[in-house]
C-alpha cells in the first residue's frame, strides 16, 4: 500500500474514532447538561410546569409554570438557563423569576416563549390571575 493511501486510511479512521466518541448514545442521558441530566426548578409545593421553549440561535432555555406557597396563593414562575443547563444568574434570583404581586390570589403563567430566533429577543408570557374570584 503506497504511503499516500496508508495516510488517507489513517486519517479516514482517526475521524471516525473523534465523531463516534463525541456523540451520545442514543437514549442516553447527557449527565453534563444541567444537574445530573435534568434542570430542576425549585423545590415547591404543587410545582406545574406548563411550557418549555428553546431559542434557536443560543440554545437558551425558558421554562414556565406555577406553584402554591405556603399561604395557598398561586405563584407563577419563569425559570432560564443556558444552553448546558445551568441557571440564569442574572436572570430573577438564581434564574427564577416570580411572579405573585399582579393579584391577592393567584397567577398561572401558561406559556413563555422567545419574540424572534434573534440571541437578544424579548421573552413573552402568557397566562392570567384571579383577584377576588374574578380570572382576568
Amino acid at each position: 500500500m503506497p504511503m499516500e493511501s496508508r495516510k488517507i486510511t489513517f486519517f479516514i479512521l482517526f475521524i471516525i474514532s473523534v465523531c463516534n466518541a463525541q456523540m451520545p448514545v442514543p437514549g442516553t442521558l447527557d449527565t453534563n447538561f444541567g444537574n445530573s441530566g435534568s434542570v430542576n426548578p425549585p423545590a415547591q409545593n404543587n410545582l406545574i410546569p406548563y411550557s418549555i421553549n428553546v431559542q434557536p440561535k443560543t440554545g437558551e432555555i425558558i421554562t414556565a409554570g406555577n406553584y402554591r406557597n405556603a399561604s395557598g396563593k398561586t405563584i407563577g414562575f419563569i425559570g432560564r438557563y443556558d444552553f448546558q443547563g445551568k441557571p440564569k444568574t442574572n436572570f430573577g434570583i438564581n434564574g427564577i423569576l416570580e411572579v405573585f404581586n399582579l393579584s391577592n390570589t393567584s397567577q398561572n403563567i401558561y406559556k413563555a416563549y422567545f419574540e424572534s430566533s434573534e440571541p437578544d429577543s424579548p421573552i413573552y408570557i402568557r397566562g392570567r390571575y384571579t383577584d377576588n374570584g374574578t380570572s382576568i
